[in-house]
């Protein structure tokens, strides 16, 4: 990025509470309601500021990156939509950047479905590595071997 593309704190601040959950809101019919209330738009606005305007989850990896979208842990749904022990819970809510969100959601085209098995394949296949007492490094454990010659 150039140095006259930067943003600044402020700008980044400005950017992500407009954004949080405002304008490309993709709510479902019975949310639309809501997400436009006043109470949902103060808490995501606090919500927003408390983080610092901050993705929690590419925080948490040492990244700093904008948060854009409020997300729900629970989510919402046409049951819970007049909870306010849900929908306007701070321990309920998480602020992410798109890519996050996308993540979550496992949207864009399939394209994070493919990352994301990807990843849950490649934890599976983790190899383990071993190492004796020499430091040659085994795959599996390495066979002890007791004094009468037996493993």
């Amino acid at each position: 990025m150039e140095a006259s593309e930067r943003l600044s704190v402020k700008d980044i601040k400005r950017k992500a509470v407009s954004n949080c959950n405002g304008g490309e809101t993709m709510a479902k019919e019975y949310a639309k309601q809501f997400y436009s209330s006043k109470a949902w738009q103060a808490c995501r606005n606090e919500y927003a500021k408390r983080r610092q305007h901050l993705c929690e989850n590419c925080l948490r990896r040492g990244i700093y990156r904008p948060g854009e979208i409020v997300h729900h842990k629970i989510e919402v749904s046409p049951l819970n939509i007049d909870n306010p022990e849900i929908v306007l819970n701070h321990d309920n809510l998480e602020l992410l950047c798109r890519v996050c969100h996308s993540m979550k959601h496992e949207r864009s085209g399939g394209r994070w479905q493919e990352i994301n098995k990807r990843r849950r394949e490649k934890k599976q296949k983790q190899k383990r590595f071993f190492v004796d007492a020499n430091g040659k490094v085994f795959s599996s454990p390495p066979l002890v071997v007791g004094e009468d010659g037996n493993a």
